[in-house]
């Protein structure tokens, strides 16, 4: 068995695995699926009424529907395979009244083309019957796929028996005509690069095969169209042009039609064709050429057809009208192929698809020797047995395409990894290398920075950047604004940044997926896309057709559109497939795995990323897990090389922990330079500051806590007042603490307003009033009514430094400046002057709240309470120092607040006389710091206890832990900033994600699918 027939064995099982797959997925979506169920899906029109019929062109029966669901025809087109039925609940047991292909959609009628002439019973049935519409599998491209082979074993010797040769029985090309090689002497196009001429050169010196590989953005359109020219208009030579889908043909169409001197046609039914090349049909130059004959015959035609609608016309009549429309019929496909024949014999090009260029076409009428060669573009994208359709017919060929790039579609898995992935030029390019092989090196789409990883990883380093897209960025296009006179200087400016990668390492941001479907999504990372879409829309003035989102799973473009579209209509989401071929100023690319176990999925298909990284010209924003995507060792080369050269951020910096809406990016400023060195040097000084900056925040929150405890307990120990209202201007953490204690003592909380208006109020449930409550009334002192006075006008003075530490914060941010100092200043400071040198830092546990002196850390509880006994009149005074030089401070002076850990203590040494000596209050302390801290526990801890490092105060163990003994807040306050400070080392926390908006719509559509089907399925009574 020689190679031919050993290939054509093995192409014909993997072709049936690929169409029996094919069959089951047709199958599966419409098993046992009602009517309704179809219609909603999109795949099915209904309640129909036959219109009228007419003639196309070779005789074709062009069938006309009209029905008011052709306004939700969005997934019907031009070309669609579509079977015809009469009106019915379910098509489990429906036989098809014809099958057709759509020719044209109006908005209230639908046009379709059917083969078999059987137009009879639709006459016949008439407005008396409602037909439907069911969208359906192709299994043309299979049956001519299929005689592909046949013909290959056939014309084993035919005129491309030289390219059989070298293709399967280890051939070897011919050598070149070197009076060719050089390339001609007149140019059609003279702006090609020195690497596209000597491709062209190298075609037309090539006897047999020869291969263009165009790696992307390197003009290899532009280098087939001039060699295409070349052979046509300089040697006469006859060329079919073929490309695996009616797009890459309507561009070389578009390509070659500018030029007048060249004759083309492009074949294939005008329901696919662009309406912009339709004057280079082969139906429009046939009926330019013999319109009179056709019109006259088409007359006589609808005459018949309208006899035949007429209910009076006998049974004899309308037999002769039926013999008379076969007559007519006949007349007009002979005339129609003998004008066929003629113009495409006098073409110098003619032009389809790879599947189109069989015997059972237009090409049927010209003998297999009539061309001199065959050229294939995007060739990779093809199954070798398609190619072979159109190679057969001509003894040279040229390839074209990048075999790098997305490999065909297959939707058998099994038959996919048994070999019919493996594209011919893949083969060739693999066997023969620099033989048959020209690659073209420079392009003229990408940004150095974007194109250096693909080049390294994928061309061995060859690619060029032409000069005039070698630094190229979003700052350079007209519709980019400057934003605050720092567009030329700012290193984090999104115009002035070609790679930007976000991290969402340790955020949590699992993918999901669901239980039927193999897709994935991430709402994490829609947030983020979210985010990068509007900071360059409306921050940068970036429109919205240049910008592009690409993610490899459909799962996520359906969460994206949902979450995007609504507000950016016109912006492209499509998968990698979709985005082939194509080009944005800005692509923006959501990988969506996120596990912990690694897996990547089809991310490690090298092929698919490298069309998703050069789908970019000016900007390109990847966003992922890095510590998930590099366990793909390709991934990981990637991931290293957007660390090296891109602006790095972490979710952490742009996301909300809490609603997943943040500010904009820029407004960042203490995010990762675009390069690591940057960012190692920069990394020590922010962290320093961010310490700062949380231990004053601390001691003011600490104070605030006291603060709100006292007043809260007040309000619990007066049965007279039922509701208490906390002013405005009250900060988050305040609020906080104000509703988790309202949940510990049973209380009523509501948070209302907006902004810097909202307000919490507490209120009691009605159980509370007993009368007991009437006796602590009773027994209430004018002494403890000023008391709570008193906690009511601390809570207001610390609303102010409050207003004032946000005032003073906001300058802090954009200096990158902290400065918090504790003195003893009567006022509240509101000089801000960045200009002079900062204060220094001093520690404000060390400073005594009575009498103001330093007293070292272990000695500070006991002095204080020392200082109380003997003046307890004193006041708490708090400074903060914010600028520096001159001083500057922010006093408030607050009652005496004791822990209420420290209750018992404090009484025992209130009752000690005033003329106690400084060793009988050591005593009481000692004996009292042997007893746990903990309100009403008499545990002694003199030899076991452990002591809080946030009170600074000694516990039992069963009283230890933070949370328990009243340090909860501090606590988390500091894990937080220990998680946000070493996010980038943590390994994510994934919980499985609630339902929320972005994944309830996907869902929902899910489950009303499922409940149509099973509607579907119930047998009627």
């Amino acid at each position: 068995m020689n190679g031919v027939e050993s290939f054509v064995e093995k192409c014909q099982d993997l072709l049936e695995l690929e169409r029996e797959e094919e069959i089951k997925q047709s199958t599966e979506a419409l098993k046992g699926q009602s009517i309704k169920c179809l219609a909603e899906r999109g795949l099915c029109l209904t309640r129909l009424r036959f219109q009228y019929t007419y003639t196309g062109l070779y005789g074709r029966t062009i069938l006309v529907f009209e029905g008011e669901s052709l306004s939700r025809a969005q997934t019907f087109g031009p070309g669609d395979i579509a079977a015809i039925y009469q009106q019915a609940h379910s098509i489990d047991e429906q036989i098809s009244l014809a099958h057709g292909l759509i020719f044209r959609l109006t908005a209230n009628t639908i046009h379709i083309t059917i083969e078999d002439n059987d137009d009879e019973q639709f006459n016949s049935l008439g407005d008396t019957c409602l037909f439907m519409i069911i969208k359906m599998a192709n299994d043309v491209t299979y049956r001519r796929l299929k005689h592909g082979l046949t013909l290959m074993v056939k014309q084993r010797q035919g005129v491309a028996h030289n390219l059989l040769d070298i293709a399967f029985d280890n051939g070897d090309p011919s050598a070149l005509n070197l009076s060719h090689n050089t390339g001609p002497s007149q140019w059609f196009n003279e702006s090609l690069d020195q690497s596209q001429r000597e491709a062209v050169g190298f075609a037309l010196a090539s006897r047999d095969i020869s291969i263009i590989h165009g790696p992307p953005g390197t003009g290899k359109t532009t280098t087939i169209v001039e060699y295409i020219l070349q052979e046509a208009l300089k040697r006469d030579a006859k060329i079919l042009c073929c490309a695996s889908s009616n797009i890459a043909v309507d561009n070389l169409v578009e390509r070659l039609g500018r030029k007048k001197q060249l004759k083309l046609i492009r074949l294939g039914h005008p329901a696919r064709l662009l309406e912009s090349i339709q004057r280079f049909s082969l139906e429009s130059i046939v009926l330019e050429n013999y319109q009179d004959v056709k019109n006259a015959i088409r007359d006589d035609l609808n005459q018949c057809f309208n006899k035949l609608r007429k209910s009076s016309t006998d049974r004899s009549e309308r037999e002769c009208l039926k013999r008379e429309i076969k007559s007519l019929r006949k007349d007009i496909r002979l005339y129609e192929e003998k004008a066929s024949r003629e113009a495409m014999k006098t073409a110098n090009v003619i032009l389809c698809t790879l599947t189109s260029a069989t015997d059972d076409g237009p090409l049927k009428l010209l003998p297999l020797n009539h061309f001199d060669l065959v050229v294939i573009d995007e060739c990779s994208q093809a199954l070798e047995v398609a190619c072979w359709l159109a190679l057969l017919r001509a003894p040279k060929c040229v390839l074209a395409g990048d075999h790098l790039q997305l490999p065909p579609t297959i939707l058998s898995e099994k038959a996919s990894k048994d070999g019919l992935a493996i594209t011919l030029m893949q083969r060739l390019t693999e066997q023969f290398g620099d033989k048959i092989t020209r690659m073209l090196t420079i392009q003229y789409r990408m940004n150095e920075a974007i194109m250096n990883w693909s080049s390294n990883e994928f061309y061995q380093g060859k690619l060029i950047a032409d000069k005039s897209v070698k630094s190229h960025l979003l700052k350079d296009l007209s519709n980019i604004s400057k934003r605050d006179s720092q567009y030329e200087m700012d290193d984090e400016n999104l115009a002035q940044c070609p790679l930007f990668l976000i991290d969402t390492t340790g955020y949590d941001m699992p993918e999901i997926s669901c239980d039927d479907e193999n897709s994935r999504g991430n709402e994490g990372e829609v947030a983020l896309v979210n985010i990068h879409v509007q900071e360059l829309i409306e921050n940068y003035g970036v429109s919205i057709d240049q910008i592009g989102v690409i993610t490899p799973y459909n799962m996520q473009v359906q969460l994206l559109r949902h979450k995007l579209l609504s507000k950016y209509p016109t912006l492209e989401i499509k998968s990698v497939d979709g985005f082939q071929g194509r080009e944005k100023e800005v692509i923006i690319i959501s990988m969506v795995r996120s596990n912990l176990r690694g897996e990547v999925g089809f991310l490690s298909d090298s092929r698919r990323i490298n069309v998703a990284i050069t789908r970019a010209r000016r900007h390109l924003c990847i966003i992922c897990n890095v510590q998930t995507v590099t366990h793909d060792p390709f991934i990981k080369r990637l991931i290293n090389y957007m660390l090296e050269n891109a602006q790095v951020r972490s979710a952490f910096e742009l996301i909300d922990d809490n609603n997943f809406f943040p500010g904009t990016i820029s407004s960042k400023k203490s995010s990762t330079s675009c390069k690591t060195k940057q960012t190692k040097q920069q990394s020590k000084q922010p962290k320093q500051q961010t310490n700062q900056r949380s231990e004053a925040t601390n001691t003011l929150e600490n104070v605030l806590t006291n603060i709100l405890d006292q007043r809260i307990t007040a309000f619990l120990n007066d049965p007279r007042v039922q509701q208490l209202q906390f002013e405005d201007g009250l900060s988050p953490f305040g609020r906080h603490y104000v509703h988790e204690l309202a949940e510990k003592h049973n209380l009523q909380h509501i948070s209302e307003g907006v902004g810097d208006q909202r307000h919490i109020t507490i209120s009691k449930k009605t159980s509370i009033a007993t009368s007991k409550t009437k006796k602590i009334i009773e027994n209430r002192t004018e002494e403890e009514e000023e008391e709570e006075t008193d906690v009511n006008q601390q809570f207001r003075s610390f609303s102010l430094l409050e207003e004032e530490k946000k005032v003073s914060n906001q300058k802090i941010d954009k200096n990158r400046k902290l400065s918090k100092t504790i003195s003893d200043s009567d006022s509240v400071s509101q000089e801000n002057d960045e200009t002079k040198v900062e204060s220094p830092i001093l520690d404000p546990v060390n400073l005594c709240r009575y009498c103001h002196k330093e007293i070292p850390p272990q000695n500070i509880q006991l002095h204080e309470i020392y200082c109380q006994r003997v003046n307890p009149l004193s006041s708490v005074t708090i400074s903060t120092n914010e600028t520096s030089g001159a001083e500057s401070s922010s006093t408030l002076n607050v009652a005496p607040v004791r822990p209420k850990n420290v209750k018992k203590k404090e009484n025992k040494l209130a009752s000690m006389n005033a003329d106690a000596s400084i060793d009988d209050l050591l005593e009481v302390a000692r004996q009292q710091d042997n007893i746990c801290n903990a309100q009403r526990c008499k545990v002694k801890i003199t030899l076991l206890g452990q002591l809080c490092s946030y009170c600074n105060r000694r516990y039992c163990f069963e009283h230890s832990m933070p949370e328990v003994h009243g340090c909860g807040h501090q606590a988390r306050k500091d894990i937080r900033q220990t998680h946000i400070s070493t996010h980038s080392n943590l390994k994510p926390v994934y919980e499985n994600s609630s339902i929320n908006k972005e994944k309830r719509p996907y869902l929902e559509r899910k489950l009303q699918d499922k409940i149509n089907s099973k509607e579907g399925q119930r047998k009627k009574k």
